[in-house]
């Protein structure tokens, strides 16, 4: 320790947040016996432009070494303040930040308490500081380009924004057509506008971007690197039709013999082996489905080629692995919907009249199985239609939290079947727990509905009801009344996509209680993850509605293309992982081990080798290692255990 440091402490009251619950002036007393504490000051806000002045002009004038902040999180304003000790002319490694908003003043209301452990963690601080290393900040090259997972409406909207002349967009979706769970509506809330209309010029427009490359019925198999250089591995999986050649007749669907349930419809109706996703799919080529294909089992079928007039049909494709090399990921991956078979007393089962609201939309739409004919299993119209809210929704049982948009779903196809009059007569009711409609124009049309006669039920928990359905029929079962229905809509919960879960794996991501992807901080940066540059839009970090989905994919390419400019360099991690090489054993296990793959073997010297560029000094080989070669810097022995002295 050298014992001739010259250390300002830096205490932030944090408009009372810590000041409210710290005594910051106690501690400033303490802090200034210690031998080296030139200064100690108290401000309101540190991270405001006359706190971080304030700073800054006393570094200069005490002529300060070292610099101990008692403020905020580390991931707050760390960038911050070593900004501050930079332009005020020394190393900003030369910095310690403590937390006691957080870890102090927000976790206890003992003042007494409260300013014991604060004067601890700052003494620690004080401690540890002297064994800072000044370090130089590198800079490497950097790719520009983008990788969007997902293309739905977010993930479209994010690749347009961020496709230049200057950067390429790879946009990656799993099925074979662009549009999302979008593409399975008639209309949209609140205006019934026609989602095809609305979204088709979108997804022709990412089509015909000439710097968007469209990897369709694809996925992503591998990520590894960092912001800036991330690489990634893509399989594109074989569509056994050629697009170059295919001009999309539909001349190859009728001859096919197979037909199975249509996914598309939630398996109402059916296609065929060889088929387009969606009508109007985009691009508009089909693929065929070698898991129902007689091709592929062992049958000499060629009814789909033989019809083809582009020889288009290539039962000999294979699926395809690609690599990229991307600056950046967006992860537009969407939602599931609730299992309701999940609620044993809702008793839904296929082929009943209960359905989900998701299947329920396909019948209503003029794309569906029956063409947007409202009609039972039977052919018949129903006289009779009850919508149940919140199915898997607002309930410690299966997810407490709301989904947003499905008590306006549910008024949309409301609204849809009296206007269209769908089905003359009809008596609609709604069963509920709380009306959550707060997308403009949503309370006029509740309001309208009401007038027109549709029932509206309030009931302690929708997910206590009962239901039975047999013949053609349904009972729903409130503790109140029973209601015969011709026709039960279940609003199941919008869930995290089980997609994402490799993704979370794969970028050491992390999920919220809900189990969706967590953000950086959900209300002031809830697009952007601690992973740096990797970004989550949409129903990937909580339900959102098309209006919202599509201000994520906006928000999103604005905060990349501000933080990698083509042609510019990039910082990299300076508190990295070092190996001494005459303790390293060569014995391989941090190589395993290291989450980022920043760490190689030199078989010429038998020792392991860490890659500083790939490094993001996260410790785990430094815990791991047998012999001790490891050491993270600002993180050794001595500093560790300088610090601990501090907290004695």
């Amino acid at each position: 320790m050298n014992e001739k440091e010259r250390v300002g402490l830096f205490l932030c009251e944090c408009s009372k947040n810590i000041s409210g619950t710290v005594d910051v002036q106690k501690i400033k007393d303490e802090l200034e016996k210690l031998p080296d504490a030139v200064t100690v000051e108290i401000t309101n806000l540190y991270c405001s432009p006359e706190g971080k002045n304030e700073i800054a002009d006393s570094i200069k004038k005490n002529d300060l070494t070292k610099v101990i902040i008692g403020a905020c999180s580390v991931k707050q304003h760390e960038k911050t303040f070593m900004e501050v000790l930079e332009k005020a002319g020394i190393n900003p490694y030369f910095l310690q930040l403590v937390n006691i908003r957080e870890h102090v003043a927000w976790v206890t209301d003992d003042k007494e308490k409260a300013t014991a452990k604060a004067m601890s963690l700052l003494k620690a601080a004080y401690n540890r500081v002297h064994y800072h290393d000044a370090f130089e900040k590198k800079e490497i090259d950097a790719v520009a380009d983008v990788l969007v997972v997902g293309g739905g409406l977010a993930g479209c909207d994010a690749a347009l924004n961020l496709a230049s002349e200057e950067r390429k967009v790879y946009l990656v979706e799993t099925n074979p057509s662009l549009g999302g769970q979008a593409t399975k509506y008639e209309n949209s809330f609140p205006s019934l506008e026609c989602c095809s209309c609305m979204i088709l010029p979108k997804l022709q427009e990412v089509m015909e971007n000439p710097n968007i490359e469209l990897l369709n019925y694809s996925d992503v198999e591998e990520v590894v690197g960092f912001f800036g250089n991330f690489n990634a591995t893509i399989n594109k999986k074989a569509k056994y039709v050629i697009p170059d050649k295919c001009i999309g007749c539909n001349e190859c669907l009728e001859p096919c013999p197979v037909e199975v349930p249509n996914e598309h419809d939630d398996f109402l109706g059916n296609r065929k082996a060889i088929h387009f996703q969606v009508i109007g799919a985009t691009p508009y080529i089909p693929v065929i489905d070698k898991e129902n294909c007689l091709r592929f089992k062992d049958q000499d079928c060629t009814k789909c080629q033989d019809a083809c007039l582009f020889d288009a049909i290539n039962y000999d494709d294979e699926d395809e692995k690609t690599e990229l090399s991307v600056g950046a990921i967006v992860l537009a991956t969407g939602f599931e919907s609730f299992d309701p078979t999940l609620i044993p007393n809702l008793n839904f089962s296929p082929g009943t009249e209960v359905y989900t609201a998701l299947q329920f939309e396909r019948l209503i739409s003029n794309t569906g199985p029956t063409a947007g004919k409202l009609v039972k299993r039977d052919g018949t119209p129903p006289k009779s239609l009850v919508l149940v809210h919140c199915v898997g929704s607002r309930d410690k049982r299966y997810n407490n939290y709301c989904s947003n948009v499905c008590c306006s779903v549910l008024l949309k196809m409301s609204t849809q079947i009296l206007e269209e009059k769908m089905a003359e007569g009809i008596q609609i009711t709604h069963v509920y727990r709380d009306m959550t409609i707060g997308s403009t124009g949503m309370e006029e049309m509740y309001e309208k509905l009401y007038d027109e006669g549709v029932r509206f039920i309030k009931v302690p928990n929708t997910n206590d009801i009962s239901i039975t359905a047999a013949d053609g029929k349904a009972q729903v079962m409130l503790p109140e009344e029973t209601l015969p229905a011709d026709m039960v809509v279940l609003a199941t919960a919008m869930v995290p996509n089980k997609k994402a879960e490799k993704f979370i794996e794969m970028l050491l991501l992390d999920r919220d209680k809900d189990g969706f992807i967590m953000p950086n901080h959900n209300k002031i940066d809830s697009i952007a993850t601690p992973i740096e540059g990797v970004f989550i839009i949409g129903s990937a970090n909580y339900p959102k509605d098309i209006t919202n989905s599509i201000i994520d994919g906006s928000a999103a390419a604005g905060k990349i293309s501000s933080k990698l400019k083509p042609g510019e360099k990039l910082l990299v991690e300076t508190l990295i992982s070092t190996i001494n090489e005459e303790e390293c054993s060569g014995c391989k296990t941090c190589i395993s081990l290291c989450p980022y793959k920043a760490i190689g073997f030199d078989s010429e010297k038998g020792i392991s080798i860490i890659n500083e560029i790939l490094c993001r000094g996260c410790g785990t080989c430094v815990v791991a290692c047998p012999s001790n070669a490891i050491t993270a810097r600002h993180f050794e022995d001595n500093t560790i255990l300088a610090e601990l002295g501090g907290l004695l």
